[in-house]
């Protein structure tokens, strides 16, 4: 998959609730299909930062995948 490398921004979905937080990849598993390991920044209290794998593309959003920040179109 172009574009998958270590230290790029992406959105991981949260599989609790669905939620999106954004997430750097520190570990690429199969590049050719967007397997990935993810540092997650969330807004919780308790906890602040979370490593998730693997974690799959899903430019359709499902919970516990990743995909590309969307543009804000202006």
């Amino acid at each position: 998959m172009k574009g998958v490398s270590v230290g790029r921004i992406v959105h991981y979905v949260r599989v609790a609730d669905g939620r999106h937080f954004a997430g750097i990849i520190s570990g690429v598993k199969r590049a050719e299909l967007g397997v990935v390991s993810l540092t997650v920044f969330t807004d919780e209290f308790y906890e602040k930062l979370i490593h998730v794998e693997p974690v799959y593309y899903d430019a359709e959003t499902a919970e516990g995948t990743w995909h590309w920040p969307e543009r804000d179109e202006e």
